[in-house]
């Protein structure tokens, strides 16, 4: 459900090639200028959710944009990805698991801000940056995105999170269910970003569990 007057909608289901397979060729399809790609169970809450993402994606020094996703019984799924050396998966969704009324640290859940990476399960970027940034590797299952958005701020962009676009996520607690399959080529590749601290997961913050 959008408001927005143009929309061409790809469906993949499967995923047999794998997921950057499957999402490049499709991208690679596409004939808009924007991709959006959206988890069949997120439901937007609003219908102006895809122009609030497109008012930060349009921007030249915008790599990706994430949206704040809600769990169906109003707990955070997505803030925002950090990375996070003291997790098994080696990243951290920002504030996950915290009541939507908790407007968080220095109201971070109130506010567009910058942030590490976004989830794939409800993203916009431009179809000329997924170009120029070579699409989505093949050997890092689960991590394709985050890999994405990592490449993005190499690259001298920004990844952006925006609270003014709301989605449920009709499910329970899956979005991690294939981080495993890709963890370790994708520790290798970023292994001296995932040592380092994060921008935006200070150790302070993580261990009060206020981020």
């Amino acid at each position: 459900v959008t408001d927005y007057p143009e929309v061409e909608v790809i469906c993949i289901d499967g995923f047999e090639k794998g997921f950057a397979e499957a999402c490049n060729f499709a991208i690679k399809e596409s004939t808009g200028k924007y991709i959006v790609l959206l988890n069949a169970k997120c439901r937007p809450k609003e219908n102006n959710w895809l122009k609030e993402m497109l008012m930060y994606a349009q921007r030249n020094d915008v790599c990706a944009v994430g949206n704040k996703v809600l769990y169906q019984n109003a707990t955070v799924c997505h803030a925002g990805i950090s990375l996070d050396n003291t997790r098994e998966e080696k990243v951290r969704f920002l504030c996950e698991g915290h009541a939507d009324s908790d407007q968080g640290y220095e109201a971070m859940m109130r506010h567009v801000r910058n942030t590490t990476a976004v989830w794939d399960g409800c993203c916009m970027f431009k179809k000329s940056t997924f170009e120029e940034l070579g699409g989505f590797r093949n050997n890092i299952s689960g991590y394709e995105l985050i890999d994405f958005c990592l490449k993005g701020i190499e690259a001298g962009y920004w990844n952006v999170w925006s609270c003014f676009s709301e989605m449920i996520f009709e499910s329970n607690r899956e979005r991690l269910d294939t981080y495993p399959n890709g963890k370790n080529e994708f520790c290798h590749i970023w292994q001296k970003k995932i040592e380092s601290e994060d921008t935006y997961c200070h150790h302070v913050l993580r261990d009060l569990n206020l981020i």
